[in-house]
């Protein structure tokens, strides 16, 4: 596909009311409404981040969705994204157009405009996306105290167990869909931003895409605080019974679940809806992050979590 067929395409993706020009000039103009600009960028690389054999719509999809839970995780609506897309020779036509059907589906959901960005010849796939969203009320993982509840959304490991599906050729539709189109927990960012506001308390939020233990430690170190969860009060994914031996390890360290982990306090962790929240420990004034299960107990110094890429 033609590098100016790439952009006749992106032209078709929709718009939106504060991008007043978007692709056609040398860089797009934004006009936002006042509020505060909260700015994201996620990149995938071929056999880093995905496998060109998994399917290329879903893999645009994934692109946008993983930037916009950060946006989700800072109180944050999307305005518009820029792409930077290096497309190695041997690429099918096909699986372009099938990537591009993805972006769109995702642009649409969420009422991103694709406003511009570049296209350029590499040895791999490399997709970067970065995406301009606003927040009158943006929220930060520090700002918590000792004391609080950590509240998760969602469930826990189905991404991991999703990936292995695929590479074991396993037919698992619901892990695969978990690991290839992430949902971003907007609608659960509103309700604990909501609930704040009402109670008229403090929130500290990030997403989880590093994994959950990696994101346990992160909280803890941005307000100097340990953790004592209780590890059976994790949400896991439907479906891991399947795998015992490694069950533990993708709710812990798989990554890439793009849950929520808040911490606000307890009265507020009480309103929330349970259908949508899971309380799953408490931020403590001693510096050790601990995870309890009845046999064993996890000491999150003593060990790396999450994906490193150095």
């Amino acid at each position: 596909m033609h590098e100016d067929s790439l952009i006749a395409r992106a032209r078709q993706f929709p718009g939106h009311p504060e991008v007043i020009l978007g692709i056609g000039d040398d860089a797009a103009l934004l006009k936002p409404s006042g509020q505060t600009l909260v700015w994201a960028v996620d990149t995938m690389v071929e056999n880093t981040h995905f496998l060109r054999a998994m399917p290329a719509a879903e893999i645009g999809w994934k692109l946008l969705a993983v930037n916009l839970s950060d946006l989700a995780a800072m109180n944050a609506k999307p305005i518009a994204a820029l792409l930077s897309l290096g497309v190695p020779s041997d690429i099918s036509p096909a699986w372009l157009s099938a990537f591009w059907d993805g972006l769109e589906q995702a642009c649409q959901t969420y009422q991103v405009a694709l406003a511009g960005g570049d296209t350029v010849r590499s040895s791999e796939l490399h997709l970067s996306l970065s995406v301009l969203g606003q927040s009158a009320y943006p929220i930060q993982r520090k700002g918590a105290q000792a004391g609080d509840k950590l509240v998760v959304t969602g469930s826990f490991g189905g991404s991991a167990a999703g990936l292995y599906c695929f590479q074991h050729q396993l037919a698992r539709l619901e892990l695969l869909n978990r690991h290839w189109h992430p949902i971003p927990r907007f609608k659960e960012a509103d309700l604990l931003v909501a609930e704040s506001e009402r109670q008229k308390t403090h929130l500290a939020l990030l997403d989880t895409s590093d994994g959950l233990a990696r994101s346990l430690q992160l909280i803890c170190q941005s307000n100097q605080l340990g953790c004592l969860v209780n590890g059976y009060a994790i949400p896991v994914q439907n479906g891991l019974a399947e795998f015992p031996t490694q069950a533990q390890n993708w709710v812990l360290n798989g990554g890439e679940d793009y849950e929520l982990l808040a911490a606000l306090p307890a009265s507020t962790a009480a309103q929330l809806d349970p259908k949508l929240f899971s309380i799953i420990g408490t931020l403590t004034t001693e510096l050790a992050q601990l995870i309890q299960y009845s046999d064993q107990v996890i000491d999150l110094q003593q060990n790396q979590w999450g994906f490193q890429h150095f």
